[in-house]
């Protein structure tokens, strides 16, 4: 225990801790001065590589490991600076404790002429450095009068005393008494003795010939305590024994910072491991359908250049370019989902939907897409390999039909979870089942009552051992890592579940057992509604577009030319502009029923060109067409006056179902 010190205006002194994490920032670092490689990922890397090396070698004092800093403000490079400055500080204890303990030998020799730095601040190390000084200093009288050495062992803010040639305490500061009084010991020696491992242990012929200080930890309570210990003899004129002075610096606070970066080192090294595991996976997951969709193309093109064409491998060829870049498109917008959801940019909608609908849907989307793997276009054959998996979706019927929610992200979660089932089922059966726990009264925010729901999504599959259960829904975590594994994936789809249930306030978890099959679960608490009947819900007849005159905004050709098909297939007439300045130009002269707007084009970009539009009274319905899936740029899109939002890339039926509804609306 010590007193804290404070400058004259009662506050603790900052300045030198200021001073201390600058100097730490502006040290100079070899690794840090190297340039940046090309490659984000690799320079993370190698920055948690660095930051591994150097929180391992602080372990053992070791403070030379350079440690890299990439020049950004997130997390591991917080981490890096961080461990910078603690470098910089231990090195500075280190220096400063070397000195101390430099000058009390020296003092247990009458030289007084040691000097001993202090750094400024009101930690104990530099109250012992303080007080040290002033003891040099009055020993360097001719005569110190045993009171005073008393007085000044008195005032320091740490463990201190004296022991004769017995080992006996002749004198002991505050400190000091209240550390052997807590330990239930008023003999230092067999005290210490006592928090030392026998092969350690010390007798009094030791304590002469000590050159370091003596590192003990003991338990007081519940709390682990680390004291470090300086034994200095004391002698005469005559250069006789007359005792020893000891002197305990409480490291508790350091030895737990050491801790701390001991964990903190091992949760580096597992996200550097889980990190590259991802990268390779990814490349993976994205180098196979390349090669499907590269490969089939090449093969058309081929065919069509020795007009060897057979309508089956045609048809085979364009499936297979389909299928892979759906793939394609579900991993990127796994990537955004688990962006979204890690920065904390997801909102829920609070629609009312169908239930029983909505659990229907997702059996099927799921189905669809095993049976799509199951031809063999995305993932690799195995041995065996067949598709004999039984589906059920079970319904409590105490369930309400209808709820009020984010249907979407309700759907998303579901068909992740089973996915994921199918994908580690090869025989047997796959069941989604809904259960009501609760169900709560009408209140003030809910006019028709809560229900607690419980969905679990059960499988026969392979199972999950206990050891890999916990690490499953941690980003880029898989149970399967190795080579070869038979499954793909890129590890995130369990982390986005994760993260939406989170948001939806709810509960996740598993039970499972190896060859036994899986059952994942999650609870979310949900407003019953009325009904969840809509204006829009009707059959969709492409007929209904058919001579809409519709302006296209567009600057890139490809998207250009296929959206202009899509819509001429359905009977449109299509004008098109390259930016935002022809869209006006076109917009003054002729009558559209539609403007599709791509947001981001060269001149003037299509947020720009619609409140340009709106300023103008034109009231022609405007619909973002856009590549960018970020919530900001959806509000931005509405706010600048535009009617509705599509993402690429865009199938026809979607995009020819939000034309007539803005179509329909705006015909007499």
């Amino acid at each position: 225990m010590h007193d804290r010190r404070t400058n004259d205006t009662g506050q603790e002194d900052s300045a030198s801790r200021e001073s201390l994490s600058q100097s730490a920032e502006d040290a100079p670092n070899e690794s840090a001065q190297r340039p940046r490689p090309a490659d984000p990922l690799g320079a993370l890397g190698e920055q948690l590589e660095s930051l591994g090396n150097a929180l391992s070698a602080m372990r053992h004092f070791d403070i030379s490991p350079p440690i890299i800093i990439r020049g950004t403000r997130d997390s591991v490079d917080n981490l890096a600076r961080t461990a910078r400055l603690l470098q910089q500080q231990l090195r500075e204890v280190n220096e400063q404790l070397e000195n101390v303990t430099q000058a009390l030998f020296a003092m247990s020799a009458f030289n007084f002429t040691t000097p001993i730095s202090s750094r400024g601040t009101s930690d104990p190390i530099d109250g012992l450095a303080d007080a040290a000084r002033l003891l040099q200093e009055e020993l360097a009288r001719a005569a110190v009068p045993a009171s005073h050495v008393k007085s000044l062992l008195k005032s320091m803010p740490a463990p201190a005393g004296m022991l004769d040639l017995r080992g006996h305490v002749v004198y002991q500061n505050l400190h000091m008494q209240r550390l052997l009084r807590a330990s239930g010991n008023d003999d230092f020696m067999a005290w210490l003795n006592s928090c030392l491992p026998e092969e350690r242990r010390l007798d009094l012929y030791d304590l002469k010939d000590l050159s370091e200080p003596v590192k003990l930890s003991y338990r007081f309570r519940d709390m682990e305590l680390h004291y470090l210990f300086f034994v200095a003899p004391l002698l005469s004129h005559f250069d006789e024994l007359e005792g020893y002075a000891v002197v305990g610096i409480d490291m508790t606070e350091q030895v737990q910072t050491q801790m701390a970066l001991k964990r903190a080192e091992e949760i580096a090294e597992s996200h550097a491991r889980a990190r590259f595991s991802f990268v390779t996976n990814m490349s993976h997951e994205i180098r196979t359908p390349l090669h499907g969709i590269l490969g089939s193309a090449e093969l058309l093109l081929g065919s069509l250049t020795t007009m060897d064409i057979d309508p089956s491998d045609i048809e085979k060829h364009v499936k297979t370019i389909q299928l892979c870049g759906q793939h394609l498109q579900s991993l990127i917008t796994d990537i955004m989902d688990f962006s979204h959801i890690d920065g904390n940019r997801i909102t829920l909608d609070q629609k009312p939907f169908d239930l029983p609908a909505l659990l229907r849907d997702c059996m099927q989307s799921a189905e669809r897409a095993h049976s799509s793997v199951q031809e063999g276009v995305i993932t690799r054959a195995t041995a065996g390999h067949s598709s004999g998996v039984t589906t059920r979706v079970t319904i409590a019927d105490d369930m309400p039909r209808f709820l009020s929610g984010d249907a979407k992200r309700l759907k998303q979660v579901i068909t992740n979870l089973l996915s994921n089932a199918f994908k580690f089922t090869e025989q047997g059966s796959v069941e989604l089942r809904a259960v009501l726990i609760e169900q709560v009264a009408p209140h003030a925010t809910a006019p028709n009552g809560l229900a607690h729901l419980r969905i679990e999504i059960i499988d026969t599959g392979m199972g999950i051992p206990e050891d890999k259960q916990q690490q499953l829904f941690e980003a880029f975590e898989q149970a399967d890592v190795s080579s070869t594994r038979s499954h793909g994936g890129t590890g995130l789809g369990l982390a986005i579940v994760r993260g939406l249930v989170d948001i939806m306030q709810g509960r996740l978890g598993l039970a499972s057992r190896p060859g036994e099959g899986s059952t994942f679960w999650f609870e979310v608490t949900l407003p019953m509604a009325a009904d969840a009947s809509r204006e829009d819900e009707r059959a969709f007849d492409e007929m209904r577009i058919h001579g809409a005159s519709i302006l296209l905004v567009e600057d890139n050709m490809v998207s250009r030319r296929i959206v202009q098909r899509m819509l001429q297939k359905v009977g449109c007439d299509v004008m098109v502009a390259g930016h935002g300045g022809e869209a006006l130009e076109l917009a003054s002269k002729n009558a559209f029923d539609i403007i599709l707007m791509d947001c981001q084009m060269p001149v003037m970009d299509g947020i720009t060109a619609t409140k340009e539009l709106r300023k103008r009274k034109h009231e022609t319905p405007v619909i973002a067409l856009t590549a960018d899936v970020a919530e900001e740029s959806r509000t931005r899109c509405f706010a600048a006056g535009m009617n509705d939002y599509l993402t690429k890339p865009v199938n026809k039926e979607s995009l020819c179902r939000v034309i007539d509804k803005h179509f329909q609306r705006s015909s007499p």
